[in-house]
């Protein structure tokens, strides 16, 4: 953590991707491959330095949808304060919602929906 803050400091890309500046990659960032190792505390830095807190990996999955897999409700709560989408779908049309329910973590689900999530969204499927 300290070598991240160091980079950061001297100007290295908190959005870094891929050659091609996609998501095209498991990763998708270093943000996403941060949270999806369960590294919330290398997220809060790379947040605290401008990181997206909507970025997404190559299915539109964000680091709320992760957060609420793993029933993180203190990194879904901070990557609500710094802006990410409550109600962002990923290629599947779930929303983190959707997988809070599915994974049946409730104090995730709490969380979103006092965030406003919209309980009535279906996914792709219906």
């Amino acid at each position: 953590l300290d070598a991240m803050q160091l980079c950061l400091e001297h100007g290295a890309d908190q959005n870094w991707t891929n050659e091609e500046g996609d998501p095209d990659w498991e990763g998708g960032s270093i943000l996403y491959d941060a949270c999806e190792n369960e590294r919330f505390d290398a997220a809060r830095l790379l947040l605290e330095h401008g990181a997206d807190p909507n970025c997404a990996n190559e299915i539109d999955r964000t680091i709320l949808h992760i957060a609420c897999e793993h029933d993180r409700v203190d990194a879904a709560r901070m990557f609500l304060d710094k802006g990410a989408e409550v109600d962002r779908t990923d290629h599947y049309g779930r929303t983190p919602l959707c997988i809070a329910c599915d994974y049946g973590h409730i104090d995730a689900a709490r969380l979103l929906l006092d965030e406003g999530a919209d309980v009535n969204r279906a996914n792709k499927y219906g």
